[in-house]
């Protein structure tokens, strides 16, 4: 997500501004995050994977486990999700990535997001729904 499902978005008061949205990905997956919900819940699902990453970490499940590991795994761990695309600009990214795949999240893991993004308040179903043009765009 541009980073936003990281921890250099973690604890932040406020939104990406204007200057950080400085590529189409980040303008993308901000639009995104704000069709989710509001921002204090973007911080609470972030605040969550942060905390299951540490218990991932401290678990010995992978030692080096990022809120994007995370993020990723839930992903693909959704029925019907076979993959996700992931931006990789240099080697340390592939790295990061590998580590997705070196463990599992438990059944209460997965009910701690769950129990987040049951509160989005974005349209019904997968947020890139829009973008397939299977749902209406929200009216501003």
């Amino acid at each position: 997500g541009s980073g936003i499902l990281s921890k250099r978005y973690l604890g932040k008061r406020n939104p990406p501004t204007s200057e950080e949205k400085n590529t189409a990905s980040m303008r993308m997956y901000s639009n995104t995050a704000a069709r989710f919900g509001p921002w204090k819940l973007v911080q609470e699902l972030l605040g969550t994977m942060d905390a299951i990453a540490k218990q991932i970490r401290d678990d010995g499940r992978c030692n080096e486990c990022t809120i994007a590991n995370v993020a990723q795994r839930y992903v693909l761990d959704t029925p019907a999700v076979a993959s996700v695309l992931i931006g990789v600009r240099n080697q340390e990214h592939i790295a990061e990535n590998v580590r997705t795949h070196s463990f599992a999240l438990s059944d209460a893991e997965r009910s701690m997001i769950d129990a987040v993004v049951a509160k989005r308040s974005g349209p019904e179903g997968d947020v890139w729904d829009i973008e397939r043009g299977t749902i209406a765009s929200p009216k501003s």
